[in-house]
């Protein structure tokens, strides 16, 4: 199975934000007094704005192809990518609770939803790094070490060269 290149999942990612994007100006901003960012996924909201909830879910999912193209930048190191994966989506579902029980509105509704729900997102991310660096972890551990041999120590003659092309022998 191939890998998908960067390139490919960097293309997809932009293409969600424009189409996201392209239904929020359909939409217009969403008007909707909700205190709890997942009081949005009751059905009779959601059936009330569904174009709303398909740009949002557009939104969501480039969010979280955005930090995985980050943390893709990052080889190995997986317990670092875990601290950043659990502290971004920690950090994510703070922010969007206080948007919605302030009134503040730094970015608009659709957006902090986008936010709180990626951040969700991330929290199962989180569990395949762990796998990966228990994965990586064994495979260290299990693989045998290459024997080398130096260039200092006199080389068994089965391994020597002749200096010379002979001919051979019967």
């Amino acid at each position: 199975m191939n890998r998908i290149n960067r390139e490919t999942i960097f293309v997809t990612t932009v293409i969600l934000y424009f189409i996201s994007y392209t239904l929020d100006r359909i939409n217009g901003p969403l008007k909707l007094a909700i205190k709890n960012p997942y009081a949005f996924v009751q059905p009779k909201i959601l059936a009330t704005y569904p174009f709303t909830g398909v740009s949002i879910l557009l939104k969501v999912i480039a969010l979280w192809l955005t930090v995985l193209l980050f943390l893709g930048l990052i080889e190995k190191r997986y317990l670092f990518k875990i601290i950043i994966v659990l502290t971004t989506a920690f950090l994510s579902q703070l922010y969007a609770i206080q948007q919605l029980a302030t009134g503040l509105r730094v970015t608009p509704v659709e957006w902090t939803l986008a936010i709180t729900f990626a951040g969700l997102l991330l929290v199962p991310t989180s569990g395949f790094f762990l796998f990966a660096s228990l994965f990586s972890t064994v495979k260290s551990k299990t693989s045998l070490p290459q024997k080398t041999i130096s260039p200092d120590l006199p080389r068994p003659k089965h391994l020597t060269k002749p200096s010379s092309p002979k001919s051979f022998e019967l």
